[in-house]
């Protein structure tokens, strides 16, 4: 069996997991590839240890006795220090259905690996969530896996129902952060960030993120605003070209 390649910047994670053998093994997974892995037994270790210090990103298990992954996600998302509220936080399960999801959606995660872990996707999951360039306009590869998966007609359609609906979301999302409501902006930077994310359109979802975020927090971010103003139509305009 090969050795995985090492990623080009090796992470610090922060991994709550309860199971000593879960816990054992993702370190393990991990360090294979050069990440750096603080593993904590509880959602309320791991809200100290990042109040403690900064971790490129964390992994909580939902299900956790003392404090659940949920709940730690939620006091994650709270924090005052803005740059640590932020830190990228993926969900372990073992079940990934509708209502997980939503769940974990709710509660600020970015992304739910399934257990038990598949190393080469969590990576990946990993290396999206935390590039330091920021996110590209439009993920290729996103794309491409729906056009094999649904086909050429039905991906089209997708986009021309994205332009329609995202145009007047955008609208309602900066209605509302000229009026100073923050929980508008929340509810409508929430809707748009799993439709950009589905689509691939990651720097139009991460900035949709970011406004969730401090909307949760009665903050609105002028400069996340601004930003984006022209990343829906420069994200619209990528998949309309792409498939033009």
């Amino acid at each position: 069996m090969n050795e995985p390649v090492p990623t080009p910047r090796p992470l610090s994670l922060l991994v709550a997991e309860d199971n000593l053998v879960n816990r054992k093994v993702i370190e393990k997974l991990l360090a294979r590839f050069g990440h750096g892995v603080m593993v904590v037994d509880d959602g309320a270790a791991a809200v100290a240890a990042l109040e403690a210090r900064a971790f490129d990103a964390v992994l909580l298990d939902l299900r956790m006795p003392v404090m659940d992954g949920l709940a730690a996600a939620r006091a994650i998302r709270a924090l005052p220090d803005r740059a640590r509220a932020s830190v990228p936080l993926i969900a372990l399960t073992g079940s990934v259905g509708d209502e997980d999801a939503e769940a974990c959606r709710a509660a600020g995660f970015d992304d739910v690996s399934p257990k038990p872990v598949e190393i080469l996707k969590l990576i990946a999951m990993l290396e999206r969530l935390t590039r330091t360039d920021g996110p590209a306009v439009l993920d290729r590869a996103a794309i491409d896996q729906l056009l094999e998966e649904l086909g050429p007609e039905d991906v089209a359609e997708l986009v021309e129902l994205f332009v329609r609906s995202s145009a007047q979301v955008a609208e309602r999302l900066l209605a509302a952060a000229a009026a100073g409501d923050a929980g508008g902006v929340e509810r409508a930077a929430h809707e748009l960030k799993s439709a950009s994310a589905g689509l691939g359109l990651m720097r139009l979802a991460d900035l949709c993120f970011q406004a969730e975020m401090a909307g949760r927090q009665g903050r609105i971010d002028a400069q996340v605003i601004d930003a984006f103003r022209g990343a829906r139509d420069e994200g619209a305009a990528a998949l309309t070209g792409l498939l033009a």
